[in-house]
């Protein structure tokens, strides 16, 4: 009898509990898009329209990029002596970037190369950073720019939060301390992932509009989703994403 007591409320736990079948892929999407949204803020402090003269050497390239990250982050971040077509940036362990209006720490590595597909450049930025107030995110972030103003990204192996996304390709456009992404042949964790107009502040807990679709799961951002984490999947369903540190909806 003792014996049977004992059973049956662990047994009735055990049947009350539910998972969410959906949680890994929802943590996924949001730690995917959120790597690719940081990095981007990270490349904005190097790369924006008008510092780069395609036709000018690697090296002077390099320069400007130094020039620019050391007025994104006066004050905080320190740079190796550029002297070919790569560049050193030390953010420390706090540093706020101007016009991405976000905080990072850690070190980026960077390199210029012509590009022959464009027959401009190509800027590669190894990030070995903390976002979000100390998460790491590491990778490559790639700009690709024809003339020094209109740009194309893609990433390679960024990793934030245990998710590994990847983008062979990036279009949008970056304004107002975030930015609005398409990526159609992306992965996360190995998973097909498609980004449609995704829009993301640099400093902000999640997207607020476009979809991601990660595998067969869609997931909609909408207006409301920073402040609730709540989005829309394609079964119809409302959905919570997972919570992190200072975000809702923990």
């Amino acid at each position: 009898m003792k014996l049977l007591a004992l059973f049956v409320p662990i047994f009735a736990a055990a049947c009350g509990a539910s998972t969410d079948p959906n949680a890994k892929t929802l943590h996924d999407v949001e730690a995917a898009t959120r790597a690719l949204d940081r990095a981007l803020g990270v490349q904005s402090a190097f790369v924006t329209s008008g510092n780069i003269d395609t036709g000018a050497t690697p090296t002077i390239i390099a320069n400007a990029l130094v020039n620019r990250v050391m007025s994104e982050g006066a004050g905080c971040v320190t740079t190796a002596p550029t002297t070919d077509n790569t560049m050193h940036a030390d953010f420390g362990a706090d540093c706020g970037l101007a016009t991405a209006g976000m905080h990072i720490g850690g070190t980026v590595d960077g390199r210029v190369d012509p590009d022959a597909t464009t027959g401009g450049v190509v800027v590669t930025l190894q990030l070995d950073v903390t976002v979000d107030g100390g998460a790491a995110l590491s990778g490559d972030i790639l700009v690709s720019t024809p003339d020094g103003n209109v740009f194309t990204w893609a990433s390679d192996a960024l990793t934030l939060d245990g998710t590994m996304m990847t983008a062979p390709l990036a279009t949008g456009g970056i304004a107002s301390m975030g930015a609005t992404i398409d990526v159609d042949h992306g992965t996360a964790n190995g998973a097909p992932l498609i980004l449609a107009a995704v829009h993301q502040l640099f400093f902000g807990c999640y997207p607020d509009d476009g979809g991601a679709t990660l595998g067969t799961l869609e997931v909609d951002f909408a207006s409301d989703t920073p402040q609730t984490g709540h989005v829309m999947l394609s079964t119809g369903k409302g959905a919570t994403l997972p919570a992190r540190t200072g975000c809702p909806p923990g």
